[in-house]
């Protein structure tokens, strides 16, 4: 602490204004990029501080900046999920789910429009929309019909639907449902199209595609539910639970492919889920699986994406599960047999405001894959803690600037980028104006983001590059990488040197394809700002 010190009592007033507007930017250079907008109307204030020990009168000194103040205007957004692609038989009815979002900052309301297209093999015969108000992606009993409205813009071949009003972050999951013809033959095919906009604002229209083949043989309808329901604040620790119920609707078993399971060789089919990242799987509470006949397994991040899986009963509760899954011999799949899976999930315990969905799929030895309709999980931290800002900002990540602790300067070591104990909040941070002896790894910045959005696979530790931009303009892109699989802290792997002299000019750093951690006191160019 003497070496900051001291070094801070020889700044002349200049360097210390280089030093504050290079902070001052680098505290906001990210937050925009991940938090969801404020509110219209609302003003925001800011005026930072920088504060520095002068050895010269012993006291602490501070410099503040002016007061900024602004309004926030409205904003209207949205997002539209996702296109389907399904397998249907003749004269089966069938489901296409959706999910819009508002992503503006003032209530709005949408409008939704379809249109079957001219040049497939026909309409879907009894098309009409519905609120998936559980998001299980069918038509259940009781849920109802979207209202018909007048289209705003004059087409043929489309018709229009009122999306219930939005707040700013609602979600609204709603389901086109329509029948095939009895008389369809296998490859025939319909296509929708699904668009939707803030009323008088075409320019914001978002679309998707929905596609139905015709297909003989197997045919496996999958439905997958969550709880809470998309939308509904899930706060670190809570518990989350996932159904997935199957029947097959087809005319046959599916083709059976083959699995390795705990070493052993299995001929079936597979039903898999991928772990959302951010949630946690544990041994207890046992997934429930029927029939009983099927095999509950897992597939460790090392075998993601092959044939290879073990037993939830051989896995020891420690190593990186990638996905979950059900084996079932073909037996088990026959016209009209139907099963389900369910599991439950625990959320991180340092999570930050993210949406995330995912589909379960089954594919069988003649490359069908079969999927379910999309759900979603809202995680929420807790009011005031990491990643939030009280009631109402929903800010969508937590930036630190770090130091290595005292110890290690001491001891000249490096710090540990894998160790949250090696680093603390930066009060203040060195300048390296060329006259004293500057060690990176000592006194250089590391930039942390908590983000669970960032954190987008739960079995790796993701990559990802973020820009600073300083008061002069000068700018630096900098490589934060995840400190572990599914740990959702991301860390600089150099330190930043701020300099009175050398800029950064846009360089990356580190440059170059090399993303390991390397906090070595060599001073690298292109980690310069």
């Amino acid at each position: 602490m003497v070496t900051k010190m001291r070094a801070f009592s020889r700044f002349q007033y200049g360097q210390v204004q280089t030093l504050f507007s290079l902070l001052l930017i680098m505290l906001v250079f990210i937050a925009p990029a991940k938090a969801e907008i404020a509110p219209a109307g609302i003003t925001i204030t800011n005026r930072a501080e920088i504060s520095w020990f002068d050895t010269a009168d012993g006291l602490v000194k501070r410099l503040f900046s002016n007061l900024s103040q602004i309004v926030v205007a409205e904003q209207y957004g949205l997002l539209l999920e996702d296109d389907n692609y399904r397998y249907a038989s003749p004269g089966q009815t069938v489901a296409l789910p959706h999910r819009v979002k508002n992503i503006g900052n003032i209530t709005s309301r949408y409008q939704l429009q379809v249109s079957q297209h001219q040049n497939d093999s026909g309409d879907l015969s009894r098309l009409l929309a519905y609120e998936d108000s559980n998001g299980n992606g069918i038509v259940d009993t009781g849920e109802k019909k979207l209202p018909r409205v007048v289209c705003d813009s004059v087409s043929e071949n489309k018709t229009c639907y009122q999306v219930p009003p939005l707040a700013s972050g609602g979600i609204f999951q709603f389901v086109m449902q329509g029948t095939t013809s009895i008389n369809d033959t296998v490859s025939e095919e319909y296509r929708l199209g699904i668009s939707v906009f803030p009323p008088k604002k075409p320019d914001l229209i978002k679309h998707n595609t929905d596609k139905v083949e015709i297909i003989k043989g197997a045919n496996i309808s999958i439905n997958k539910t969550v709880g809470p329901v998309c939308g509904t604040p899930i706060k670190p620790n809570d518990v989350v639970k996932f159904t997935i119920n199957f029947t097959n609707n087809g005319s046959k078993e599916p083709a059976a492919k083959e699995f390795v399971i705990d070493s052993e060789l299995f001929s079936g089919v597979v039903l898999e889920d991928v772990i959302l990242s951010n949630l946690i799987l544990h041994k207890t509470p046992a997934p429930i699986a029927v029939p009983v006949e099927t095999i509950l397994l897992v597939q460790l991040a090392v075998n993601e994406d092959t044939n290879r899986w073990i037993k939830f009963d051989t896995w020891n509760g420690r190593d990186i599960v990638s996905k979950i899954g059900l084996y079932l011999p073909t037996s088990q799949m026959q016209k009209n047999q139907s099963g389900k899976l369910v599991y439950e999930l625990t959320a991180d315990s340092k999570i930050t405001s993210h949406t995330a969905s995912v589909r379960a799929v089954l594919s069988d030895g003649e490359e069908q894959e079969f999927s379910s309709n999309s759900v979603c999980i809202t995680l929420t931290p807790e009011s005031g803690g990491e990643g939030s800002h009280g009631e109402g900002t929903k800010d969508n990540a937590k930036i630190r600037f770090l130091t290595p602790i005292l110890d290690l300067k001491k001891d000249h070591k490096e710090p540990n980028f894998t160790s949250d104990k090696d680093f603390e909040d930066a009060s203040f941070y060195r300048l390296d104006n060329g006259k004293y002896d500057y060690q990176p790894a000592r006194d250089g910045v590391y930039i942390e983001v908590h983000s669970s959005g960032l954190n987008a696979d739960e079995d790796k530790a993701e990559v990802h590059t973020v820009k600073v931009t300083s008061g002069s303009g000068d700018t630096l892109y900098v490589v934060v990488k995840e400190t572990g699989p599914n740990t959702g802290i991301f860390r600089a792997i150099r330190p930043v040197r701020l300099s009175a002299s050398a800029k950064g000019a846009g360089n990356t750093c580190p440059s170059g394809t090399d993303m390991r951690a390397n906090y070595s006191n060599t001073i690298d160019s292109n980690c310069t700002l």
